[in-house]
């Protein structure tokens, strides 16, 4: 992976990193989260090699670019939970191995823990106390394909960030709206709960919203939390979220091949407040089974589209 691809690939990942060392306010650890195949052991590792890189973005020519891929650097170390588990004393050997590499050589040093969620308990809170006193300058890159797997106060201490699966080849996109929708959000990831009636409801209200926001921004705000009575029950909202981050995508990749193409170019310029919009609506996704209020979601969602923000 190199830079383009990693733009092209994961927008959101890169504008928040690359935001976050601009405003040298780079968070100590981040949880990269997705579905089985999606690369994110591959961002994983570009992100480490990146902030270890000594010119920009893992130019994989500097010094520090060829020792990372020959695994030579003694900042860098790497727990890999997707064969075993983790135990307690590689969480706790980290800091120890970290104390005695640093120094003019070394400023910061990286960790990274491949499916974070393959550890027993005891391990699991050794890794708890280390993110809740992190050493200066240390940073750590989780991963996992089972972000419900993992201990709620270790999620409270890491930024989540989810990594996308690999863009589809043309001969994937499909023409029509609804079908390109179910490809894309993997519905399978409902398992037995998916229903053609709740998607149908869903979909219809959701093309109706981005139609609106496309020509009445007043009009489609109002709207919405009409339409929240048309949709029935967790998993109808749940497709709703989906639908409208994955339009919301579209947007921010400037997707022209989208069937949604009317939204991708009429919603253009509200590009800022999408994106703050899409970063939320993952948010609700990633923790879908906590069956938010569909009102306070919904809420938020026109409050953020609003212009609004932290």
């Amino acid at each position: 992976m190199n830079r383009d691809e990693f733009f092209k690939e994961q927008k959101i990942i890169y504008s928040f990193f690359t935001n976050s060392l601009k405003n040298k306010h780079l968070p100590h650890a981040i949880l990269l989260y997705g579905e089985s195949g999606s690369p994110i052991e591959e961002t994983a590792r570009f992100l480490a090699k990146s902030l270890l890189c000594e010119k920009d973005f893992a130019c994989n020519e500097c010094k520090n670019c060829k020792k990372f891929d020959e695994g030579q650097l003694d900042n860098y170390v790497l727990l890999d939970g997707r064969q075993d588990f983790i135990k307690k004393e590689q969480i706790n050997s980290l800091l120890e191995q970290f104390v005695l590499t640093r120094g003019e050589e070394n400023p910061i040093a990286i960790y990274s823990i491949y499916e974070v969620s393959n550890m027993r308990n005891e391990a699991a809170n050794a890794l708890l106390k280390f993110l809740e006193e992190p050493p200066k300058d240390v940073y750590a890159i989780l991963t996992t394909t089972r972000k419900e797997k993992i201990l709620p106060t270790i999620l409270s201490r890491v930024i989540s960030l989810r990594v996308l699966p690999h863009n589809f080849t043309d001969d994937e996109i499909i023409n029509s709206k609804s079908t390109y929708l179910r490809f894309k959000l993997h519905l399978s990831l409902y398992g037995e709960e998916d229903s053609e009636e709740a998607f149908s409801s869903a979909y219809e209200a959701a093309n109706k919203f981005l139609t609106d926001y496309v020509y009445n921004e007043k009009k489609a705000f109002n709207e919405l939390f009409k339409m929240l009575q048309s949709l029935k029950g967790n998993l109808c909202y749940n497709y709703f979220y989906s639908i409208i981050y994955q339009v919301f995508m579209d947007v921010l990749e400037n997707n022209l091949e989208s069937p949604f193409k009317d939204s991708v170019i009429g919603l253009k310029n509200h590009r800022e407040v999408i994106f703050n919009a899409t970063t939320f609506l993952e948010e609700v996704i990633s923790n879908i089974k906590l069956n938010f209020s569909p009102t306070m979601v919904v809420g938020r969602l026109v409050w953020i589209l609003e212009g609004n923000h932290e």
